[in-house]
């Protein structure tokens, strides 16, 4: 869903995978009309580095891959 007021948005999409098992981020969503317009959890992007960060130290098996998507009208 494009959310920004202009024609096109980045995000960076991460695909993490490890053999081992671990645990998501804590994430956050606005839980303000979510029925009526739900939104995507969130994290923000200082603390997801300080879990990516944190994980991989921990792994040393985990993957991460990140592509950048643009997103049009």
């Amino acid at each position: 869903m494009l959310t920004c007021e202009r024609s096109m948005e980045q995000n960076a999409l991460y695909v993490i995978f490890s053999p081992n098992t671990f645990t998501k981020a804590n994430d956050n969503r606005s839980d303000n009309n979510w029925r009526d317009q739900p939104m995507p959890r969130q994290l923000s992007y200082a603390d997801l580095l300080k879990w990516l960060a944190r994980n991989q130290t921990k792994d040393e098996a985990m993957v991460v891959r990140t592509s950048v998507i643009s997103i049009r009208r």
